[in-house]
């Protein structure tokens, strides 16, 4: 294989804990047109054990991602409009954050720009490309307002 085939593509997004880096991958990146987001292990400089993929039927690049302060969760938003919550040291799916009164029945009707964890893991905030905030309860994936 090539070289170029093997790498990823430019990073657009990534978030970073601290507080977990000898336990597992501490590090999220989202990358250029790429359906998945790539976890890392800071301590060591690799690539993690776990590559996250969104749940949802229809694969949209990954544009936003988050990493809750505890430092075991990952929180994603995609082109699609779809949220979901990653445990970081299983790499599976924790839940989806969808909004019933959007069309598509996700978290936003449009891309998802960007998203945050509070500092006590209560809260998740996204934000959409046409311009809508909501939050959300972090554990029960409820949106609280907009």
């Amino acid at each position: 294989m090539k070289q170029e085939e093997i790498k990823l593509k430019p990073v657009i997004a990534f978030d970073v804990a601290k507080i977990r880096e000898r336990y597992w991958s501490n590090v999220v990146t989202c990358h250029i047109d790429t359906p998945h987001a790539y976890v890392w292990r800071l301590q060591n400089f690799v690539l993690g054990e776990h590559i996250l993929t969104p749940s949802t039927d229809i694969q949209t690049p990954i544009k936003a991602c988050t990493i809750s302060s505890c430092g075991n969760f990952a929180g994603i938003g995609t082109a699609g409009g779809w949220i979901e919550k990653f445990n970081l040291q299983l790499g599976v799916s924790r839940g989806c954050y969808v909004d019933m009164s959007e069309s598509r029945r996700c978290g936003h009707d449009g891309e998802v720009v960007g998203v945050a964890c509070d500092s006590t893991n209560s809260l998740m905030i996204s934000a959409g490309y046409n311009g809508d905030i909501k939050v959300w309860s972090f554990k029960l994936r409820e949106l609280k307002a907009r």
